[in-house]
């Protein structure tokens, strides 16, 4: 997830107005450049960004994606921070936007909506959170409880109620408590070594994900294992509680009217998977929820969702597997109505503690062209 400011030190700001990096700025240039940063400041402070919002999202699908509501932690938080969406407090404000200014539908409404699109509303929303962890149960449920608002979770259904740190823990805890300064690459071949200094884990980490997103699963996974045995961290040690919700908080939620999909059985990327583990994570996982909840779940969302997590033969998987509809994690509002094609895009809810820079990010919400593979049936 993108840093959401970028901050310049002094030296650098001295290093961007110095002689030799200095180019001659044309006097239009001059002049609108500080008037368009006033104008941008002073945005956030209008009622221009929900009027934006509101005019791009008519008659668009707008899928709103989180993973975590915590307080945002200090450097001592051993595992991925780049999950926590919001705190609880910015959490509140953003639902209560959203609630202010579209029409918030659970996923069975949205559903029955799209196959007849006449019957949307204006600017149809829905509110979406992936992975499952617990305080999607202690900390965001109560909160759209109090206030009437559904939304869908996405269960990886092999890791609920388990105490285990997933894969993307795992790789952040080990390279932030490394009990040594640099390894070899778990991945072999030409693969540079990883330097796990201070300085450097922020790239490290970055570049291991890499390198895990676009390697064969098992390959990527036995990497995982090396990791952890080169830096002499156990991530579970890190654990304080149950990291996951258990079935029993699924079905008090979905008592309640939230909904749970399905977000695979163990979280891979399903396009680095062979068709026999391709099948078990969307089949076994839509018979796992569907086993536990009492009824089949409706949804599904891939993990990673970027471009290269998914394909035509992904795809073929997860509507084989039972699911209805499924959604990717390609940062967009959807197509125009009544045209419905899967998976659909979300937008990232990625702002922190930071109102103006939610609805700013709402005003400028992109239009892509994400990859599609169906027509909903």
């Amino acid at each position: 997830m993108e840093d959401l400011m970028e901050t310049h030190s002094p030296g650098s700001l001295h290093a961007r107005f110095s002689e030799e990096a200095f180019t001659p700025m044309p006097l239009k240039q001059f002049v609108q450049a500080p008037l368009k940063r006033l104008a941008l400041s002073a945005l956030p402070r209008t009622s221009l960004p929900e009027a934006m919002f509101r005019h791009k999202a008519l008659r668009r699908v707008a899928v709103f994606a989180y993973h975590r509501i915590l307080p945002l932690p200090g450097p001592e938080f051993p595992f991925d921070e780049e999950l926590i969406s919001s705190s609880p407090e910015q959490f509140e404000r953003e639902v209560r936007f959203l609630q202010r200014n579209a029409d918030v539908l659970s996923l069975r409404e949205m559903l029955a909506a799209l196959r007849a699109p006449k019957s949307l509303p204006q600017r149809p929303v829905l509110i979406t959170f992936d992975d499952g962890y617990m305080d999607n149960y202690e900390t965001a449920f109560p909160i759209l409880k109090s206030l009437g608002l559904p939304a869908t979770f996405f269960l990886a259904s092999a890791l609920v109620g388990r105490r285990v740190a997933p894969w993307w823990d795992a790789i952040a805890c080990c390279v932030k408590r490394s009990t040594v300064e640099e390894i070899a690459s778990p991945f072999g071949g030409a693969d540079a070594p990883y330097r796990l200094d201070p300085r450097n884990r922020k790239a490290s980490a970055k570049r291991f994900l890499e390198r895990v997103k676009e390697s064969p699963w098992t390959v990527a996974m036995a990497a995982v294992e090396r990791l952890k045995l080169a830096t002499g961290v156990v991530p579970e040690a890190f654990l304080t509680a149950d990291p996951f919700l258990s079935w029993d908080q699924a079905r008090e939620m979905a008592a309640a009217g939230m909904e749970i999909g399905g977000h695979t059985r163990t979280h891979p990327l399903l396009t680095r998977l062979d068709p026999g583990s391709l099948y078990s994570e969307t089949t076994g996982c839509f018979e796992e929820i569907t086993r536990e909840m009492g009824r089949a779940p409706v949804a599904f969302a891939y993990p990673v969702g970027s471009a290269r997590a998914m394909s035509a033969e992904t795809d073929d998987a997860v509507k084989a597997a039972g699911f209805q509809l499924w959604f990717s994690h390609v940062h967009s509002l959807g197509s125009v109505l009544p045209s419905v094609s899967l998976p659909l895009p979300r937008l990232h809810a990625e702002y922190g503690d930071n109102m103006a820079a939610f609805r700013m990010g709402l005003a400028r919400s992109p239009l892509l062209h994400a990859p599609t593979y169906h027509a909903l049936a």
